[in-house]
């Protein structure tokens, strides 16, 4: 009874501890970043026309077969891409892979 009591006075400790504000660094500045520099995209999007890529992965839920979000926690996850020379021609191609559409 006693070790039950010391355990819970250490964790009552612990939790009052862990509430205390921790002080703020002073030495180190904070620099934000410019808004144009937030603003700053990474990724540029390209039409299928231009880049040639008609892959779709589409998805049809169906409660019968278990395929639906509920019974597979990654069905809206997508299946994936790779980026390899798989022809040895030089250059590199997009492999994509579907769930429920062929692979391209």
């Amino acid at each position: 009874m006693k070790r039950n009591l010391t355990y819970i006075f250490l964790l009552v400790i612990g939790g009052l501890l862990s509430c205390a504000e921790k002080e703020k660094d002073t030495k180190t500045p904070i620099v934000e970043a410019s808004k144009k520099e937030r603003q700053q995209t990474v990724f540029q999007r390209i039409s299928s026309k231009k880049s040639g890529i008609t892959f779709a992965n589409n998805l049809k839920e169906d409660v019968a077969t278990l395929e639906n979000l509920f019974d597979f926690d990654y069905f809206y996850n997508g299946a994936g891409v790779g980026v390899v020379d798989i022809n040895n021609d030089g250059l590199q191609d997009v492999f994509f892979t579907g769930n429920q559409v062929p692979n391209k």
